[in-house]
């Protein structure tokens, strides 16, 4: 197995281990694509539960901005600017095909093995299966493995390999489905911003009482792929 547990230190991680990573969710993805979400999944978010939700979106900011030196003014603006607008950009969200997604999909619960095609992936601890847009997975997996040295255009590559292989995977279970390639973007804008609110706003609680070594890095790291994503 390599990259077992590898939150805190991601400096193995290499592109093959990213593309692999997202060869083998895109399969998982694949199955439900589009298509009716299981009876057994029990919750899954509207854009009027975010916005419902507004208040605890807008104080683990707030929290965050007390604890942590390295959330500042600027970054608190950013998350009760989102909170306050979640009905305009979950409400696309909405909009898009959605699937059943690994929802914790990060290197905490990845690791690969090798095999005589390359490195295939392993993901664990499944207990945050969801659904949402596909696209959501994968910026939790670059938030965690890129850094603030990345690149537009090398942002966008990944981006646009993501949706050429859940095209191909959607071929293997029979769909000829081709992904509008301006919606599949923009769909990756609106899940960083539930990424940052939804998820790594829970971490920043954690962090208060445990410190977590990958959180910063992982913050800042996001910040720097929101703002790649929308300029």
């Amino acid at each position: 197995m390599e990259l077992m547990n590898s939150a805190n230190d991601i400096s193995q991680w290499k592109d093959h281990h990213i593309e692999a990573a997202i060869k083998g969710i895109s399969g998982f993805h694949s199955i439900y694509y589009n298509s009716a979400i299981p009876s057994w999944i029990p919750f899954s978010h509207s854009s009027q539960t975010m916005s419902l939700m507004r208040s605890q979106w807008i104080g683990l900011a707030q929290h965050a901005r007390q604890e942590f030196d390295w959330f500042g003014e600027n970054d608190l603006k950013r998350h009760i600017l989102l909170a306050n607008t979640t009905e305009e950009w979950w409400g696309f969200l909405e909009t898009l095909p959605q699937t059943l997604i690994h929802g914790d999909f990060n290197p905490r619960n990845l690791a690969f093995r090798k095999t005589p095609e390359g490195v295939g992936l392993c993901a664990f601890d499944w207990e945050l299966v969801n659904r949402n847009i596909p696209q959501r997975d994968i910026v939790e997996l670059l938030s965690f493995v890129l850094n603030e040295k990345t690149n537009k255009v090398e942002l966008y590559e990944i981006i646009d390999f993501h949706r050429e292989t859940l095209e191909t995977q959607l071929r293997k279970t029979g769909q000829q489905l081709g992904i509008d390639n301006v919606s599949w973007r923009k769909g990756y804008q609106v899940a960083f911003n539930d990424l940052l609110i939804n998820r790594i706003a829970m971490y920043f609680v954690a962090h208060s009482h445990k410190h977590l070594p990958f959180l910063e890095r992982t913050y800042s790291t996001l910040r720097h792929l929101i703002d790649l994503s929308s300029s």
